[in-house]
């Protein structure tokens, strides 16, 4: 490293000259918190313990990866050993780089080196980042010359097993047994794949001195606390708990606010299914949609102004430069002083002026204005996550919700510096809350440490996921809505959770060498309670070691999801959430890597929450005129004790839900159905005298359809049985007109659906959300039932008798590749979306029985494309 050189950032590796490095040392003084944490250290590394494992545990915002370095720095490195640092995400990875010395030997000379307190007589330090991420070196790249070597767990572990890795095996060779392994987000040691390699490297290397770095060292868990004393047999060095430094002045108080933009998002329902295992953050064109929103970004700014005396000195969080030069011109507009700093890589496209627009010196005196007060909101696309000095923040405004924890962390980090340190006492995290349409698991506060304020007192493990069933309760209501409904088809408390399952488990993304801690949440219903006891006590019983691979995905495991389902679950379970196998993926992973079921947690205040017993009261019993109502569910709504402004993002979803409830019990309480409170119009001819046709009329109408089932075909007699198209529920009468034969299957799927299968022509404008999957054939080698699988789904999918033609051969290709043809105006375009998921779960019922897998099923319909699915 010459005096004059500068550094791209994107050349990860590094030869530090000590000499130079000792004329300027770093500057940077630890705190009287880091300076106990550096005791600590200190004598536990020069004790005779061994084998030496203990942990470092800081909380966010204390300077956890500081105080490990200035260890290394002043001990181990002065002492000649050599280090291994390991972390699961290239974001720490460069953390980590960038710790050991400035990006450039400008800045180290005016901020110092961290490696300037390496003592004599050592001369050069050579600093190597490998991942498979781009960007990085390779793990083959490593050698003996290296002094440090920082890596992705998932890189380092291959490497370590493979023996043609000459470079790694070299390196650790090199160190002669002065070996010191630094395990950044320790807490992650006892997944399988840590406690292995760590527990490798200390068998193979016994004298090696293994730091780990944490802010969350405790488990409730006694398996992990067991692999946790395993990998470091001497536990917590040293422990600083958040309230202390709190107390302390250190860190500020985190106080959480999370207020709703009532916007929705587009999130077409193909990209979130391809998105949602890959574990990484929101699509770009995502992120694009919810910064261009002005309507929103006013939202975003007018927060700010209603409470700017309570928020003082603000940071914002954006994605987009546009973005934060529309915050700016709607907050300078309301009288803020505010100003943006980006860079020319967050500009991107437009013309070469428009993205010179912000130098670097721009962006310096914009900063230096924030640091002296002449500005009350800097509003950022991430350039201050870390790093940047920005004192005296006391509000952070997160302007989307995050699938990252470590994004999260970072945002929230900048506001944690306390009064002793030029920060404040208390300090707001605003998070603002889109109205999605899709179930998201966010990176959580409760994911970050303890600490932090709520406006509700509770505790977040046995608080309900909250944004989880507002998803699923606006859904249902639209889709009532959007059906004519007014009326409530079930009680209400049949729409809410008994509980959920909390499953945490490791996993890589999308494939990639970062790793995440993945929460999920597996909602609970009445209906499924006792079949998930049951699948699980099966699923201990049948754990394979394979289970516990943080690479796990859900098409190696298909098989034995679907058997799970079929064994223990009813096939029109009303889900929450997500689908049977979904739900029944994250909890085969939770207990692949802990060993054991994932905690239950029950919602105790699932009875404060029936709309229905709340109708009964308000509309039935008290009889209040509409202006008391009004009056009285407004209350309700905003009670604190109550949940209902968070299910329902407007109260005028909460009293459209509420007299859809008013209406299920008027209809309740009228004998026989005789007349409707439905608004949907259903052409009928006679009037229900009865709840049951007559056995003369049910032969009647077996007749006309031929003894089968108009949905899939079905023809034994035995399985028969009469539907009400429009049921007695909705108005329906017993005419022969509102009558249908089907099958036994195809009558429970269809529930209380208005669904008519004489009909060869859907009345639906676009193709439904969902596809409906029934138990395949249980002989899967008939070609007759696979005709009758084929017609129920499809038939089912377009809500009417879509089907014309099945056609699947006994040999050759017509046996391989399948053809149904499809009544005209049925497109043929909407099986594409469902297609690959409906083949998929032939032939894995096929496989299971050892019967051929089939190639394609070709959808054709007249003056219509085919579509081929395969």
């Amino acid at each position: 490293m010459s005096g004059n050189s500068t550094f791209s950032k994107h050349d990860f590796c590094r030869s530090f000259d000590l000499p130079l490095a000792r004329k300027h040392p770093s500057v940077k003084q630890p705190a009287p918190h880091q300076q106990d944490a550096l005791r600590a250290l200190a004598k536990w590394y020069r004790s005779e313990q061994a084998p030496k494992g203990g942990i470092l545990a800081l909380p966010t915002g204390a300077g956890k990866t500081f105080t490990a370095i200035r260890f290394l720095t002043s001990g181990p490195l002065s002492d000649g050993y050599k280090v291994l640092w390991l972390a699961h995400t290239h974001h720490l990875l460069e953390q980590a780089f960038f710790g050991f010395g400035p990006p450039s030997d400008l800045e180290a000379v005016e901020h110092g080196y961290e490696l300037g307190h390496v003592r004599e007589p050592r001369t050069n330090v050579q600093v190597r980042v490998v991942s498979n991420s781009v960007g990085f070196y390779r793990v083959h790249q490593i050698t003996k010359d290296d002094d440090i070597v920082i890596g992705t767990l998932q890189t380092v572990a291959r490497a370590f097993e493979d023996n043609k890795q000459k470079g790694l095996h070299a390196f650790l060779k090199s160190a002669r047994g002065n070996l010191v392994v630094v395990f950044d987000e320790a807490h992650h040691a006892p997944a399988p794949t840590y406690r292995k390699l760590m527990l490798a490297i200390h068998q193979k290397y016994p004298a090696s001195v293994h730091l780990g770095l944490t802010a969350t060292p405790t488990y409730s868990d006694e398996r992990r606390i067991g692999w946790l004393k395993k990998v470091f047999p001497q536990g917590i060095v040293h422990q600083v708990l958040a309230s202390d430094l709190m107390a302390a002045g250190v860190l500020s108080r985190p106080v959480l606010e999370q207020p709703s933009t009532l916007y929705t998002p587009e999130f077409d329902e193909r990209e979130y299914q391809m998105w949602m295992n890959t574990y990484r953050d929101l699509p770009e064109n995502i992120i694009d949609q919810l910064a261009q929103s002005r309507e929103r970004n006013a939202m975003i700014a007018d927060t700010y102004v209603n409470k700017r005396e309570l928020y003082g000195k603000t940071l914002m969080f954006a994605d987009r430069w546009y973005q934060c030069d529309q915050l700016r011109e709607m907050l300078r507009n309301r009288g803020v002083r505010a100003d943006v700093v980006y860079s020319q890589v967050d500009r991107g496209g437009g013309t070469a002026e428009q993205r010179n627009a912000r130098d670097k010196s721009e962006n310096a005196k914009v900063l230096s204005d924030f640091r002296k007060d002449k500005l009350d909101v800097l509003i950022n696309v991430r350039m201050l996550t870390e790093g940047t000095d920005v004192p005296n923040v006391q509000t952070v405004f997160l302007t989307r919700q995050t699938t990252s924890k470590i994004l999260l962390t970072q945002m929230i980090g900048r506001a944690l510096r306390g009064p002793r340190f030029g920060g404040t006492d208390r300090a707001f995290i605003v998070s603002f809350i889109d109205n999605w349409k899709q179930s998201i698991t966010w990176a959580g506060y409760d994911q970050i440490e303890e600490g932090l304020i709520e406006d509700e007192e509770r505790s977040q493990n046995h608080r309900p996921p909250m944004q989880l069933i507002s998803i699923e309760l606006v859904r249902k209501l639209a889709r009532m809505l959007d059906e004519g409904l007014t009326v409530s088809p079930v009680a209400f408390q049949s729409m809410m959770p008994v509980g959920w399952y909390r499953c945490e488990y490791l996993t890589t993304m999308n494939g990639g060498d970062d790793m995440t801690s993945a929460r999920q949440m597996v909602m609970v219903m009445e209906g499924d309670e006792q079949s998930f006891v049951s699948c699980i006590e099966d699923m201990l019983k049948k754990r394979k070691d394979a289970d516990a691979s943080e690479e796990l995905s859900i098409e190696t495991v298909v098989s034995r999801l679907t058997a799970f389902e079929k064994k223990h679950f009813q096939a029109d379970t009303d889900r929450l959430g997500g689908t049977v196998q979904d739900d029944l993926f994250h909890i085969l992973r939770h207990i692949g890597q802990h060993g054991q079921p994932p905690q239950f947690f029950r919602f105790e205040d699932r009875e404060l929450h029936n709309l229905d017993a709340l109708a009964e009261e308000f509309s039935m019993n008290r009889r209040m005129n509409v202006f008391e109502l009004d009056e009285s569910l407004q209350a309700e709504y905003n009670r604190k004790s109550r949940f209902w402004n968070v299910f329902y993002y407007n109260y005028d979803l909460f009293k459209t839900q509420y007299d859809a409830c008013v209406n299920r019990l008027l209809q309740r309480n009228r004998s026989g159905g005789e007349s409707s409170v439905v608004s949907k119009v259903i052409k009928t001819t006679g009037r229900v005298a009865n709840r049951e046709p007559s056995d003369e009329v049910k032969e009647q109408v077996k007749r006309r359809d031929n003894n089968t089932c108009l949905c899939c075909g079905e023809d034994k007699k035995r399985l028969l049985q009469i539907d009400h198209i429009a049921p007695a529920y909705y108005g329906g009468d017993n005419s022969i007109e509102n009558l249908q034969t089907l099958c036994a299957p195809c009558n429970q799927q269809k529930s209380i659906n208005v669904l008519n299968f004489s009909n060869h022509k859907t009345d639906l404008l676009s193709a439904p959300k969902e596809f409906p999957f029934f138990a395949t054939p249980e002989d899967c080698r008939s070609a007759i039932e696979w005709e009758k699988y084929l017609r129920r789904c499809i038939n089912t999918f377009y809500r009417c008798g879509a089907v014309e033609s099945v056609k699947i051969g006994g040999r050759g290709e017509p046996y391989y590749n399948w053809v149904v043809t499809l009544y005209a105006g049925n497109p043929t375009k909407w099986l594409k979306r469902p297609g690959k998921a409906l083949l998929r779960t032939i032939n894995v019922a096929r496989y299971e029985q050892n019967v051929p897998q089939i190639d394609t099923i070709t959808i054709m319909a007249p003056e219509d494309k085919p579509v081929e699915l395969s």
